[in-house]
């Protein structure tokens, strides 16, 4: 079974991670239907926060965690929603910025949407990549993260 972590913080954009909730739980709904599983899934998803406690997302609502960084053991996929306001609220976490290398060094794939690409960038993963986020992000990453080849022309 794959183990997907979907990372969650303060002001994180709450769609974009029910719709990778939402996209998970279709594939294994599918998994089932197709291979006629009675037990067991095609993936687990959890909502991970750094600390274990719930966050509030941008939209005010909260967002419940199911474990924390140091509670999450092994992650096949680690995904790092956007953030609305500051993407330095994330890059100045550097216990984050650390774990989430971590789990890179320890063979987690590790991905972001939109803004959370700055917290991605500033683990140094994506030096001499390309990478794209929100291009009105765009100036201030290339500021940021000038070994980052930007193409925000791409959506993934």
């Amino acid at each position: 079974m794959l183990k997907i972590a979907i990372m969650a913080y303060d002001n994180c954009l709450q769609s974009g991670i029910s719709a990778l909730l939402d996209m998970f739980t279709l594939a294994n709904w599918e998994a089932k239907r197709q291979k006629n599983i009675e037990r067991g899934s095609f993936c687990r998803c959890d909502i991970v926060t750094y600390d274990g406690e719930d966050v509030t997302s941008f939209n005010r609502q909260t967002v419940q965690a199911t474990t924390s960084c140091a509670d999450s053991e092994e992650i096949d996929l680690l995904i790092l929603p956007g953030i609305m306001g500051r993407p330095e609220l994330l890059t100045d976490q550097k216990k984050l910025v650390r774990w989430v290398k971590q789990r890179y060094q320890q063979g987690t794939v590790v991905a972001s949407a939109c803004s959370g690409a700055f917290l991605l960038a500033e683990t140094g993963l994506l030096k001499k990549r390309v990478a794209t986020t929100h291009w009105q992000l765009a100036d201030r990453f290339r500021q940021r993260y000038p070994r980052v080849e930007l193409n925000v022309d791409r959506l993934l």
